[in-house]
């Protein structure tokens, strides 16, 4: 009897054993998304980055020479306002991949933009 017993115990384990993998086998693979961060994707929005903060730092700069930064100054921001243009367009270019996640693609997009429209405000007036 404790033969019999011990059989099916362990049968009734090993079948959930195998039912928890499955679970398990299951749920990962529905975590997994179908899309991809693109190196597109990871241009624009670290040229997002980077010409904020060299914007908030040559502003910083600027600040602590009491508007007596120099030449300088203008060429990085001027350089900054071209990386910005470069990561807008990696960014549209970027909006036709149907791969890619397109959160992150509007994200960099829209940063671009705005950085764009502050330095050119800050260059032409």
């Amino acid at each position: 009897m404790k033969d019999v017993q011990s059989i099916i115990l362990k049968q009734n384990t090993d079948d959930s054993k195998k039912r928890r993998a499955a679970f398990i086998r299951k749920k990962k693979a529905t975590r997994m998304s179908a899309y991809k961060v693109t190196t597109g994707i990871v241009i624009s929005f670290l040229t997002a980055i980077i010409s904020f903060v060299g914007l908030a730092g040559l502003c910083i700069y600027s600040a602590l020479n009491k508007g007596n930064a120099g030449i300088f100054v203008g060429i990085i921001g001027i350089i900054l306002f071209f990386a910005n243009v470069a990561g807008f367009i990696f960014g549209i270019l970027e909006r036709s991949n149907d791969e890619a996640k397109q959160k992150y693609v509007l994200l960099g997009t829209i940063f671009n933009l705005i950085l764009m429209i502050i330095y050119m405000l800050l260059y032409l007036i």
